[in-house]
């Protein structure tokens, strides 16, 4: 019981201490590097009430605070990648070197094998700083935050799960033709799935399910690429697994998207070379002054001559 006392008020005291380091950079003039390391800091703890007042301090940053969160968030999600892409590099040497143990001693060396299973998911597992940042960045106003809401879609919590959907219902339909470049084919491919329908498996929360469908076609009918194409021509001929609702905005969200891609086709198309390669050396000169021409202006013929 002394025990527990002494933790607890340990744990109090630490949460008082990150709570007046943040009122200490609240109260400041400008945002210090340690000003930052603070705030990184808190949006890792466990305790929720540290995260919050992170979050509601940068917040209170206005833009600068969302590219502080953005930045957080982006490297949360290389170290992410490459801390889970080590452990997966050890455990397929391991597997190589128990094969090779198991093929000599004729023994089954691969009993421990499927233990590492766990290690691997808590190795690409997301981090709280990405927990924290996701259910930030839902509440904001910034389209920048889709990718990471998306990621966020994969994080294997209800709550983190709950915050990064309303927020993608809210943001995806604000995307417009220069932000693209936002998402990876990674965050395309997740979002292809959430539009495609599984008539074997129930559906929980049908309404949120269905705003967000709306949602996607509508970011599509900005973003979409050549990929979209075909998840969308499914909505619009299966009357069966999809309201008339929604193939309504499956049909008017292809039409936004042939438009698009053969606009940019055709923008390809005009900056193309010529693929004619004969007489390569041969230029072309004016019908004037055909003695003191440059040869650094001249042309070369773009179709063979007749």
């Amino acid at each position: 019981m002394q025990q527990r006392f002494q933790e607890s008020e340990g744990e109090n005291h630490r949460v008082s201490v990150s709570l007046g380091e943040l009122s200490k950079v609240s109260q400041g003039a400008a945002i210090t590097p340690e000003a930052v390391v603070s705030i990184r800091k808190s949006l890792s703890d466990k305790n929720p009430q540290v995260q919050e007042a992170a979050v509601g301090l940068l917040f209170e940053m206005g833009k600068d605070g969302v590219d502080l969160l953005l930045k957080a968030m982006q490297e949360e999600n290389v170290c992410r990648k490459k801390r889970g892409n080590k452990i997966v590099t050890v455990y397929v040497s391991l597997i190589v070197l128990f094969a090779v143990i198991s093929a000599f001693s004729h023994g089954n060396s691969f009993g421990f094998i499927g233990s590492f299973s766990g290690i691997l998911g808590a190795a690409f597992a997301a981090s709280q700083t990405q927990k924290t940042g996701a259910v930030a960045l839902a509440k904001s106003e910034d389209v920048r935050a889709v990718p990471f809401l998306v990621e966020a879609l994969s994080f294997n919590e209800k709550a983190v799960f709950t915050e990064a959907r309303d927020g993608l219902i809210r943001l995806l339909p604000m995307m417009r033709l220069e932000h693209a470049n936002l998402l990876s084919q990674e965050n395309r491919k997740v979002l292809h799935k959430l539009l495609k329908k599984n008539p074997s498996r129930r559906e929980r929360f049908p309404a949120k399910v269905s705003e967000l469908r709306f949602a996607i076609l509508k970011a599509l009918e900005q973003v979409g690429d050549e990929s979209s194409l075909e998840v969308v021509q499914e909505i619009v001929d299966d009357p069966q697994h999809y309201t008339p609702q929604l193939q309504e905005a499956a049909a008017e969200c292809l039409a936004y998207l042939k438009t698009h891609i053969g606009e940019v086709q055709n923008a390809q198309t005009l900056l193309r070379a010529s693929d004619y390669t004969e007489h390569q050396d041969e230029l072309l000169r004016p019908a004037y002054n055909t003695d003191h021409t440059p040869a650094n202006e001249l042309l070369r013929p773009e179709s063979k001559p007749d």
